[in-house]
């Protein structure tokens, strides 16, 4: 029988800024149920940041720029490593990649490529993004070329994100076709061309290392049939999720398996998921499938009229119920979970509270963003990103201690800033063994845990004195505990400038000792 051991200080084996090669991740990624897993079966668990700039915004005369052209460098990908990232959402607008009709960007896309290399060299994993709010620049948002769009002649208001949703007949009607696979000008489906331009893309990203995935689309808007959606059950039997996007996904998933059979392809529930609507998404037909969601308070969401909250009815209801929403779909469909979005806004609490949020329900994150978005971390994109550049307050609020790799299957985490204090209950059977069974209580992270209740369970706790050790310590000793069998704490994790808040690993291994 496997038992719960109380393991006081969980020594940590540091190679310089970027994890040991000890604890990285076996390539390439997958799932078992709603855990992210590596090719050894281990429960993978990230935190990260965006990076989504260039896109045109509301501006058809502005061309679209990349991530690189904007002024992402290696030393960008440094810094996101030595802060304990271990993931970044890469966005690219087809708008950039195929400007007219059947051509293709080669060198948009190469930009790109060189990017995510900047990013595997740093230990970084990178999900691919093809990203658009409000569909394009010609309805005041971004994403999509002008040959993409088939409004049918309805009048465009251009109305600003995101009243646009609401109030754009053109730009609701150009959704309806592109979930309807309407023929473009040159005769083919707009879901069969964007299913050609991920062909594309999945092919000059299938070799490269630390890939985490590909993320379909952002936010699918469901057009004219929004108002049916915008309720707490989401949308109708029968309605959009279960009909026209799930279908949309699963083609799209299809041409990027075309190209690339073994990384995780995301797709995403419609936008009003995001405020704590159900997605009634099926399950796609592909088996190594996730569910990329974002998550904002309705009265704390972008664009949108900021709503006081005394009663902290958005963590309490909001965004939790975000997350429910996501578990439920998990449980139903068995797709991996993966929060792209939260925050955008310069408020670092806002960040901070749906970080410790996430890690209570044990789901891996991305945050909005780094570059790209209201607050971004860094504060001139074209700027190094010296200390000056950086606003610190965001930053601190999403650099925090997680377990990057675990030979079980995580039962709850929780870091303590007051305490200084990391701990980590998981169970010793591998997430595959487990299956999707439910997390169990996310409030009980928050609560002292006894180390002799009996459980298949067993307990990490990283202190603060060994959080803070440098990357000159000595790798760790064991020693024997003479009650019961002892998992080895095998952990590494990335400094970082103040050495409060830090990434670590966690696994058991051979009995007998504690390391």
């Amino acid at each position: 029988m496997v038992k719960r051991v109380a393991i006081t200080a969980l020594l940590l084996t540091l190679a310089g800024p970027a994890v040991s090669e000890a604890a990285e991740p076996a390539e390439p990624l997958s799932h078992a149920g709603r855990w992210i897993t590596d090719a050894e079966g281990r429960v993978v668990v990230m935190h990260g940041a965006a990076v989504v700039v260039g896109g045109a915004f509301g501006d058809p005369a502005l061309g679209e720029r990349t991530a690189e052209q904007v002024g992402f460098t290696q030393a960008d990908a440094d810094l996101l490593a030595a802060n304990g990232f271990n993931v970044v959402r890469l966005g690219m607008f087809l708008r950039g990649f195929s400007p007219q009709e059947g051509a293709y960007d080669a060198e948009y896309l190469a930009s790109f490529v060189r990017t995510q290399r900047q990013l595997a060299n740093a230990g970084i994993f990178s999900v691919v993004d093809f990203h658009q709010d409000q569909l394009a620049p010609l309805y005041n948002g971004r994403g999509f070329p002008d040959w993409f769009l088939r409004d049918d002649g309805l009048p465009n208001g251009g109305q600003p994100f995101p009243q646009g949703y609401f109030m754009n007949p053109a730009l609701n009607r150009a959704y309806d076709n592109l979930w309807a696979n309407a023929p473009s000008a040159g005769g083919i489906g707009l879901q069969d061309r964007f299913g050609e331009a991920w062909t594309r893309v999945a092919a000059e990203f299938a070799d490269e290392e630390r890939l985490l995935g590909y993320d379909i689309f952002n936010e699918p808007w469901p057009g004219t049939l929004w108002p049916s959606c915008a309720n707490p059950a989401g949308c109708p039997p029968g309605g959009f999720d279960q009909t026209a996007l799930t279908d949309f996904s699963n083609r799209i998933i299809g041409a990027i398996r075309s190209a690339d059979p073994s990384h995780l392809a995301f797709y995403e529930p419609n936008l009003q998921f995001d405020v704590g609507a159900a997605t009634g998404h099926r399950k796609v037909d592909d088996p190594n499938a996730g569910f990329s969601f974002h998550n904002y308070c309705l009265g704390a969401a972008p664009g949108l009229p900021a709503v006081p909250d005394p009663v902290g009815a958005c963590e309490n209801i909001g965004e939790t119920l975000v997350f429910e929403n996501a578990e439920a779909h998990a449980r139903a469909t068995g797709a991996a979970l993966l929060l792209t979005e939260f925050g955008d806004t310069e408020n670092a609490a806002i960040h901070e509270r749906v970080a410790e949020l996430a890690d209570r329900y044990m789901v891996s994150w991305t945050d909005w963003a780094y570059m790209g978005s209201t607050g971004q971390i860094k504060r001139d994109d074209a700027m190094p990103p010296t200390a000056e550049n950086l606003r610190t307050e965001r930053l601190d609020a999403v650099s925090r201690a997680y377990p990057r790799l675990v030979s079980g299957t995580p039962r709850s985490f929780a870091y303590d800033e007051a305490a200084g204090e990391f701990s980590l209950v998981y169970d010793t059977r591998s997430a595959a063994a487990t299956g999707n069974a439910p997390v169990g209580d996310p409030g009980a992270a928050r609560r002292p845990r006894s180390s002799s209740r009996a459980t298949t369970s067993r307990t990490a706790t990283a202190s603060s004195s060994t959080a803070r050790r440098s990357a000159r310590s000595a790798a760790p000793r064991c020693s024997s505990s003479p009650r019961a069998p002892a998992p080895s704490g095998s952990s590494s994790e990335s400094p970082r400038r103040s050495g409060r808040r830090r990434a670590a690993t966690a696994r058991p291994a051979p009995e007998g000792g504690v390391c």
